[in-house]
């Protein structure tokens, strides 16, 4: 055995309780890693699991650019095409269904209605395009049978077997339940979904002989891209022909942007958790420094004793991945089990993660060990042997400070970039490792300013000697700083969580102002159905609006290319009647120059957020619309229109299912009309009596237009204020969960530390001090690394936060501001105090066990 190996492991073990201690500080960051990189992975798996169930296998696709609809002759023209292996023409509306015998709804004593999304298909073709998960019954085969989800089956309480009746202008309509499909939710604003003969549909909702949209199989060895460029030209202008990835743009972008998000996520769970790992063997490897000097001095070379410092990082490391890998693969599974419903393709393990996990282990395993091994294979071994009696130096402190602040400063500097995608590039892959090594590092002089100003405080609150808590802290600044250095996790992700997810709600969704309520179908509203909700009694005003979904052609406005939606939601309305009703806080231009170039068709108006990137200013003109239908428009002014915005994704219109589109621009409805060939009037705007309750307008409305979707102000606030605290609470498990398991890890370290202090503690017990002595000593020491590792974490949480709002304001427009959550702050500092008291109780109670004999017998090094 090589002579370095054997050193390794007779120290190892030697000394088994602290070599357990710190392969348990190993195994939680490992599994910290592992645990984040499967939940996500599992995550994304379920997501793509999802895209191909709801869109289905195909090779391209015909649709109206501007979401409208064509004559299903279109699809006679494709089926022509000598490329063409088969084509299936679709029709999405939607349906009000109820029971035939109005079976009632035991929650609300009403009968039971739904009003799902109804995709009209072919039935003999449909099963070579998309495949159904059924929980129950088979596919529907005739044209009076459909099949629904399970969202519709729990709102109606439908089974296999049961009549429904179409709630329609017309004759009634029965349709009969021969599935149920297997359908996650996916969060409150997720509509229902049918499947219905396409033909049925048509005649259900007055749309003979339309389509929405057409998917195509080629023959095998087609090029899809040369198809698609081939016989783009012979479909009227407004139509696109595109291969069908074009489908999944939307849906993939967001993975890409998901998983760039696990890289930078990913990134920080692996630098905390090499903190961990680098503080448990410094800790480790520091205490033994006398046996190094021991070692020398009976022969053995400094490479031997590098390589067996080494070699013992790397097998603590190693030994803590084996144990940490499984537990995290085994709490993924734990979470993908209580989600289920959310993540149907179960547990997927990252590989990638894994391997990161190991390797990282072992390298911050590596990394803690070169430090203190080059220091005692350097000195002479009598001065190392007195090296625990050395006094720290000052300077070293300062020097440790100059050197975080100035891997700060470089981060500083990477937010100077001028270009806002380049700029949050390099502030993930370069920026994220420089700030978090920094604020490590800083947490040592961090650490001694808290001995000084807290520890005499402490000593008296504690009964012990004035500077008894600081000089013990000070003998060891670097060892205790980057204690308080890997304590700060879990502090930083909650204060800047809850200071980004503050300003949110409080900037951004504070501000939202809605109309007293809003009509919604997915087929438009036709000029009867308006007059006819015109004059329900308790409507004062309307005014209707058009919504479609415009590519930007010429610039990429907001976020980051080929990771966020070139599309924006187009607004347009008749600007005489939408301004008149409706109080909208201008930001920028002059209202009637702006009014005046919105109606004749030369001007658009944006979102503020538009201006808050600073990639557009008013005057700037935009180039909107698709490849063969396009048009610039000048931009003439700025309203705020997050009420708009959120309305819009609560109608939840037809562009969610093909590309995500985000923000707003506000165009006439003539110019819509003339130039993108769209005439829908999608929803309907509402000014309404004061006495009127949301029940009463969703019957009266239901009546008039069934089918239609009436969403009241008070009802898109309280959706609105319930995601963002589901959203709150989640990331907020998150960082509590960080914290526990990053308090839990250095539990370990602290004890071992403690452990390695017993000559210490023999000393002053030898000398007279009281059992209660050491307990409040100890206890004191503890309440300093929390108090510092809170201290560092509320600066590092505030300065993430800092940074993400200057990257939402640049990416995505919104006014985020940096605020200070108190209460979470707090609520951060009082956890990490009683979890790093609690992690110092085992340490604690191993010490006031022993006679003082028996604490002086494990000698200087413990």
């Amino acid at each position: 055995m090589h002579p370095s190996w054997r050193l390794a492991r007779n120290s190892l073990a030697g000394r088994p309780g602290r070599t357990a201690l710190m392969i348990g500080a190993v195994a939680l960051a490992a599994a910290l890693i592992t645990a984040f990189s499967c939940a996500i992975n599992s995550v994304h798996a379920s997501m793509e699991l999802n895209i191909v169930r709801i869109l289905g296998a195909s090779d391209a696709r015909v649709i109206h650019q501007f979401n409208g609809r064509f004559s299903e002759n279109v699809l006679d023209t494709v089926r022509r095409w000598p490329e063409v292996k088969a084509a299936t023409g679709r029709l999405g509306d939607q349906l009000a269904l109820s029971h035939v015998d109005m079976r009632i709804d035991p929650k609300t004593g009403d009968p039971a209605r739904a009003t799902p999304f109804a995709v009209g298909v072919e039935f003999d073709y449909h099963e070579q395009f998309r495949t159904t998960d059924l929980m129950a019954g088979s596919r529907p085969k005739a044209a009076n049978e459909i099949l629904i989800d399970s969202i519709t089956a729990q709102e109606l309480g439908a089974a296999v077997g049961d009549v429904l009746a179409v709630r329609r202008a017309g004759e009634p309509m029965h349709l009969i339940v021969t599935g149920i499909n297997q359908r996650p939710r996916m969060g409150k604003m997720q509509q229902p979904m049918i499947e219905i003969d396409r033909r049925t549909l048509a005649t259900a909702v007055h749309r003979p002989g339309e389509l929405t949209s057409i998917a195509i199989i080629l023959n095998e060895g087609e090029n899809v891209d040369v198809f698609c460029k081939r016989h783009a030209s012979e479909l009227p202008a407004a139509l696109a022909l595109e291969p069908a990835e074009m489908v999944r743009a939307g849906f993939n972008r967001q993975l890409v942007a998901s998983r760039f998000g696990f890289i930078v996520g990913s990134m920080m769970t692996f630098l905390c958790a090499s903190f961990i790992i680098v503080t448990a063997l410094t800790t480790s490897v520091i205490q033994r420094q006398r046996e190094m000097a021991v070692t020398r001095c009976i022969g053995a070379s400094r490479g031997q004793l590098f390589g067996s410092q080494l070699a013992a990082g790397a097998a603590i490391s190693g030994f803590g991945a084996l144990i940490g890998i499984p537990l995290g693969i085994g709490l993924a599974a734990l979470l993908t089990w209580h989600f289920e419903e959310l993540l149907p393709s179960g547990l997927r393990v990252h590989w990638l993660g894994v391997v990161l996990a190991t390797a990282g282990s072992i390298g911050a395993g590596l990394l803690g060990s070169i430090y203190p091994a080059w220091l005692a294979s350097r000195v002479a071994p009598l001065k190392a042997m007195t090296y625990q009696g050395s006094p720290p130096r000052a300077r070293n402190v300062v020097w440790a400070g100059i050197a975080g602040l100035a891997l700060i400063t470089i981060q500083l500097g990477l937010l100077l970039i001028p270009d806002a995608s380049a700029r949050f590039f390099a502030y993930a892959y370069a920026g994220m490792p420089l700030l978090l090594t920094g604020y490590f590092i800083l947490a040592v002089p961090i650490l001694a300013g808290v001995a000084v100003l807290a520890g005499p405080a402490l000593s008296k609150l504690l009964g012990l000697p004035g500077p008894m808590i600081g000089r013990s802290i000070l003998a060891t600044p670097f060892r205790q700083g980057f204690t308080a250095g890997a304590l700060m996790v879990g502090v930083a992700i909650l204060v800047s969580t809850w200071s980004t997810m503050t300003s949110i709600m409080n900037d951004w969704m504070g501000k939202i102002r809605f109309a007293d309520g809003f009509i919604q179908t997915w087929a438009g509203l036709s000029p009867d159905q308006q007059q006819a909700l015109a004059r329900l009694p308790f409507v004062k005003r309307t005014c209707p609006i058009g919504m479609i979904h415009l590519r930007v052609l010429d610039r990429q406005v907001f976020g980051v290319e080929d990771l966020t939606p070139s599309s924006v939601n187009c607004i347009n309305f008749d600007p005489d009647v939408f301004f008149s009703i409706n109080a909208i806080e201008w930001v920028a231009g002059e209202p009637s120059r702006a009014i005046a170039k919105l109606k004749d068709g030369s001007g658009i108006i944006v979102a503020d957020r538009f201006l808050t990137t600073r990639r557009v200013n008013i005057g700037d003109r935009l180039v909107l619309g698709g490849d063969r239908v396009h048009q610039a428009f000048e931009i003439v002014g700025a309203v705020n229109s997050a009420g708009l915005d959120v309305a819009v994704q609560a109608f939840g219109i037809r562009s969610q299912y093909m590309e995500l589109a985000i923000s707003c621009v506000f165009m006439d409805r003539q110019t819509v009309s003339r130039v993108f060939d769209n005439r829908d009037v999608n929803g309907l705007q509402l000014v309404l009596a004061d006495d009127v309750d949301d029940k009463e307008a969703i019957r009266r409305v239901g009546e008039v237009v069934p089918g239609a979707r009436f969403f009241s102000g008070r009802w898109i606030r309280a959706t609105i204020n319930e995601v963002a605290t589901a959203m709150l609470v989640v990331q907020s498990t998150v960082a509590m969960a960080a914290l526990v398991l990053a308090s839990l890890a250095m539990g370990n370290v602290i004890l071992a530390n403690i452990h390695g202090r017993r000559f210490e503690y023999g000393v002053l017990r030898a000398v007279g001090a009281h059992r209660r002595v050491l307990v409040r000593l100890i206890l004191g020491e503890s309440a300093v690394l929390a108090i510092a590792g809170a201290v560092t974490g509320t600066i590092l949480g505030l300065h993430l936060a800092w940074v993400g709002a200057a990257h939402y304001r640049d990416l995505a427009g919104l006014p985020i501001h940096l605020t200070l959550p108190k209460n979470a702050t707090a609520t951060g500092w009082i956890v990490l105090l009683i979890l790093t008291l609690l992690a110092s109780v085992p340490g604690v109670m191993s010490v006031i066990r022993r006679q003082p004999s028996a604490l002086l017998a494990a000698g200087r090094n413990g």
